[in-house]
């Protein structure tokens, strides 16, 4: 019969009840006004500047964001490396559209809360080319 572990090892459940919930809504809600708050488009001159800076990013001209291509060895490689960017887009909490076909890898950014490309989107860019760089991933 299997046992279930000991209760030291168990993981807490992420709501135990309504007022739990509340307050992760409140914590979200209020993560959200903060960076509302503190980001803003960025102007033309602001995002070509920030574009050039990229490189290998190109503009979405009709939305208002900034899309990459990578190219892996296979399917594992691009599926770890989204693995990473999922991390690190937790930790700026700002994250990524992507798209995944085998080795392939479609990266967009913009910034939902403000309809544009802001300075996150730079920085996760920055984030996600350097992880590429490490990861071997090429742009197709």
């Amino acid at each position: 019969a299997l046992m279930p572990p000991p209760v030291a090892m168990r993981r807490p459940p992420l709501c135990s009840g309504p007022v739990d919930l509340y307050l992760s809504w409140l914590r979200h809600r209020h993560r959200i006004e903060k960076r509302q708050n503190m980001v803003e488009q960025l102007t033309p001159e602001q995002r070509a500047a920030a574009l050039d800076a990229l490189g290998d990013w190109d503009y979405e001209d009709g939305r208002d964001a900034i899309v990459r291509q990578f190219l892996f060895q296979d399917f594992s490689e691009a599926f770890a490396f989204m693995t990473r960017v999922a991390l690190l887009a937790e930790v700026q909490d700002h994250h990524p559209e992507w798209s995944n076909v085998y080795n392939r890898l479609t990266v967009t950014l913009t910034t939902h809360d403000t309809g544009g490309i802001t300075s996150l989107d730079a920085e996760l860019a920055r984030l996600i080319d350097a992880r590429a760089s490490v990861a071997g991933a090429t742009t197709s």
